[in-house]
């Protein structure tokens, strides 16, 4: 479900409180709204929170209020308590897993994130649950707790049978471009006659999207909200360069997906919508998760049937072709060639949980990562220095 940015069926009077705050649909639509108008910022975090809500929390509390006699909605979200909050979690865990076919556990804490975000904006409005503010408060000191409920959820999911893995230990979609995942992704890319599509189109829209995406993800390692934020003006199309990171890095593009990129700011340029984002639905909202994590799936499906394979059996019960797996790859390409970490954290935004991971991949055995530090230090100029006499 796409959300539609509206304009404001209400307004917040002097003391934040809010009129005509009466469906679930208008919580979606305004939190959504508050989302994008933040994302012009540069402090967007839309696709994050604003999938977790729709898809599991409002879910959740829209099966819950048919079974309550609460009818007032303001009194009814007041009133959600502390220890609703494992069996919200393990739903959108669950949704995340089925999409993607691994979750880590670092999905906990983005579910805490999304969800002590969506109370601080219903909070500014008037409608303040003071247990999931203190407990979700920037500054909170109730770790214990939030510790408590991670244990919780955890036990929870292990019951439901569902795989946790820990930080950043996503499967990359391929560690070198022959791999077969890689070769069947770039193949399945390659295929689709972009030149011919119209962009005018749904369907043709979002797999032109799509392709952009999945090129970005793999060139550059793009975590996924840095991508999901470039604006129609970050590129540049005289020297085809794309401003990506912070601080800001002008990224030259190869021709081929330069000319894609310019096509799509060509079109942007010609709607009337009011995001400047680059990567948006048909409704005008920027694209979240879900959008790509469907296109990769069926991509998915189409391999396993090419390689006679179930998903049980394919990579130890393990979805390399995520959008993790992807810049994962882009990542690994980056460390083999010696960028510097540094660099490869403000182009791509990752944390160093990924790093590491990818880290490993690029070094793959002992010898490798011999021949890495001996290279390196041979490059060094007070190498040379030491082979004589001092």
């Amino acid at each position: 479900m796409d959300i539609i940015r509206i304009e404001h069926s209400w307004h917040l009077n002097i003391g934040g409180k809010m009129e005509n705050f009466n469906s679930f649909d208008v919580i979606l639509k305004e939190f959504g709204n508050h989302l994008l108008d933040t994302s012009k910022s540069g402090t967007s975090t839309y696709d994050h929170y604003f999938t977790k809500i729709r898809e599991s929390v409002l879910q959740y509390f829209v099966q819950k209020k048919k079974d309550t006699s609460l009818s007032n909605l303001k009194a009814f979200l007041c009133a959600v308590s502390i220890e609703e909050i494992p069996v919200i979690a393990v739903c959108d865990i669950q949704r995340v897993y089925y999409q993607q076919g691994y979750v880590s556990i670092a999905a906990i804490d983005t579910f805490f994130t999304a969800l002590g975000r969506f109370f601080a904006y219903l909070a500014g409005c008037g409608i303040r649950n003071e247990g999931i503010l203190n407990l979700f408060a920037k500054n909170s000191q109730k770790n214990d707790e939030k510790e408590d409920l991670r244990k919780r959820i955890l036990t929870d999911l292990n019951l439901l049978n569902i795989p946790i893995g820990e930080r950043g230990n996503d499967p990359p979609l391929a560690a070198i471009q022959s791999d077969p995942e890689f070769i069947f992704l770039i193949n399945e890319i390659n295929n689709v006659k972009w030149q011919s599509l119209d962009l005018s189109k749904k369907q043709s829209n979002y797999k032109f999207q799509y392709i952009l995406m999945i090129r970005l993800f793999l060139l550059i390692g793009l975590k996924p909200q840095r991508l999901y934020d470039i604006r129609i003006d970050d590129y540049d199309e005289r020297y085809c360069q794309l401003k990506i990171g912070s601080p800001s890095y002008y990224i030259n593009l190869p021709n081929n997906l330069a000319d894609q990129i310019l096509i799509l700011k060509l079109f942007r340029k010609t709607q009337k919508f009011k995001s400047d984002h680059l990567f948006i639905t048909t409704s005008g909202s920027p694209v979240d998760e879900g959008h790509l994590n469907y296109f990769l799936n069926r991509v998915k499906d189409r391999f396993l049937q090419e390689q006679e394979m179930e998903s049980s059996e394919y990579a130890n019960g393990m979805n390399p072709f995520t959008q993790t797996g992807l810049l994962k790859f882009g990542i690994i390409q980056m460390i083999r060639i010696g960028i510097n970490p540094i660099v490869i954290f403000e182009v791509s935004g990752i944390d160093i949980d990924i790093y590491r991971h990818c880290q490993g991949f690029a070094l793959d055995n002992i010898t490798k990562k011999n021949n890495h530090v001996n290279s390196s230090l041979r490059a060094i100029s007070t190498y040379d220095m030491f082979n004589g006499d001092i």
